[in-house]
This record gives C-alpha cells, structure tokens and sequence, in this order.
C-alpha cells in the first residue's frame, strides 16, 4: 500500500502537465488562425482595390462615350433648327400673320368678317358714331376699313375652300351674320344649322367654288343661294339697312373678282324684289 501512495503526487504532476499542455495548443491554435485571418485580410482589401481602380479607368472612357453622343444629339438639333429656319424665310408674311391672327378659329375669323361688312356698309351718320365708339379719326377709321378689306382679299382662297366641308362655311357665315344683324345665340345657332345643312346639298350638287369652272356654274349657284336667302329670311330683322348686302354674305366663298377687287354680289334679295325695292 505504502507503494501506490509514493507514486499519487507523481500521477497527479503528469496529469497537469498534459492539462497544462493541451491548453497551450488550443491557445496556440487560436493564434495561428488569428494570424491566417489577418494575413488574408490584405489580399481581399487588394482585390476591391483592383476593382476600383478599374472602375476609374473605364469611367473615363464611358463619359467620352456619352459626351460624343451628346454632341452628335446637338448636332441634328442644331441642323434640325436650321431646316426650321430656312422653311420659315419661305412663308410669306402675311400667311404668317394671318395664321396668328384668324385661322386658329374660324369663328373669330367669321366675327371679323362681320365686323368689318358691318361699317364698310354703314351709311354717314353710322360711321360717325362708329369712329367715336372706337375713339379714332376719320382717317384711322378708313385705315381700318382698307387693312381689313386688304386681309380678307387674302384670305379669299382659305374661305373658299370651305364651301367643301359645309360645318366650316357655316360658322364662318353665321357668326358674321350674328356681327351684322345683332343675332342671339340661339338665332346664331339656327343659322348655323341653315347654312350647314344647305352648304352640304350645294356641294353634293356641285356648287361649292371647288367646281366653279362647271358648265352654268354661276346661274346654277345663285338659284340655289337664293333658297338660302328664303331661309334666312325669318332670322333677319324686318327693315334692317344691312339686308340689301346679305347676298354677298352668303356668297363670300365665290371670292373677290380680280378687276375691280370687290365682294362677290351673289343673287340679289328676293323678298326685297318682291316688294320692289
């Protein structure tokens, strides 16, 4: 018995050394991977740097790329400008200004028309109140009246080519005779729907201006401009100084004649040869 107990104390120093060296492992394991990762750490942190530099190499050369483009869009900007420019020396003036003024609506146009038959009709005494209306001289007041006439002798072809799409001659031609005989908007509104709906007949039967070079052309439109006048009738005030000129306005789209310049006459009033005036 004495001998197992000489050897305990010696047993138990072997059992902490191999304790004792098996921790020294561990820890020395441990650093050895702590080391491992620190080692790779700069090998990664070089890899994003590659890929950085790289991506300010080739930024360079896609903003060449883009700049180029960005010239070439200018380019055909800068040429497509050009066309612009030399199509517009082309238009003569007035077409321009006209377009500014009146074609944008046809019944703007249709009210200016009107305007302006109303006082080139007006006798002396309508003139002057006209002038002092307007606040002009006598002298701005015919400027005005010439300017105008000047204008729709221009535009004689644009109202003609209405007389093909009846809807455009009849609020052209209606709202003039609201300007000329104080229409209201439901007596406007009928004699859009008269105009219209005789406009469409005329053209079907080929006497809008579009066919003016047919055989009896004028007799057979002035026959047929007369009914209109008929029709027209119960919208016109009883005694109106401006009735002698309605055929003209029911006309307007025959043009003006090139000699003398002056508003198409048209068939004359029939109720007003009825009763012998």
């Amino acid at each position: 018995m004495k001998q197992y107990r000489l050897y305990i104390p010696v047993l138990a120093l072997v059992l902490l050394a191999a304790i004792w060296f098996r921790r020294v492992r561990l820890e020395n394991h441990a650093l050895q991977t702590s080391v491992a990762e620190l080692r790779a750490q700069p090998a990664l942190t070089s890899a994003a740097d590659r890929a950085a530099d790289a991506d300010k190499t080739a930024r360079p050369q896609n903003n060449a790329e883009l700049l180029a483009e960005l010239i070439q869009v200018e380019e055909m900007t800068t040429a497509t400008q050009k066309q612009i420019a030399a199509l517009e020396m082309k238009i003569p003036p007035s077409l321009q200004s006209e377009v500014t003024e009146s074609f944008g609506r046809i019944t703007d146009m249709g009210a200016e028309l009107g305007q302006h038959l109303r006082t080139i009709w007006m006798d002396a005494d309508e003139a002057e109140q006209e002038r002092e209306r307007r606040g002009i001289t006598s002298d701005e007041l015919a400027d005005n009246v010439i300017g105008a006439f000047t204008k729709f002798e221009a535009w004689a072809p644009e109202i003609g080519a209405m007389e093909d799409r009846p809807a455009e001659i009849a609020s052209l031609q209606a709202t003039a005779l609201r300007e000329i005989f104080a229409f209201n908007k439901t007596q406007t509104q009928q004699a859009n729907a008269i105009i219209e709906a005789h406009f469409a007949t005329m053209k079907t039967a080929g006497l809008a201006y579009s066919s003016h070079d047919a055989l009896e052309w004028q007799e057979r439109r002035n026959t047929s401009l007369t009914e209109l006048l008929w029709k027209l009738r119960p919208l016109i005030p009883p005694d109106s100084k401006q009735t002698p000129n309605l055929p003209q306005i029911v006309n307007i789209g025959a043009g003006f004649k090139s000699q003398t310049s002056a508003y198409p006459a048209g068939p004359p009033v029939p109720w007003l040869q009825t009763n012998g005036h």
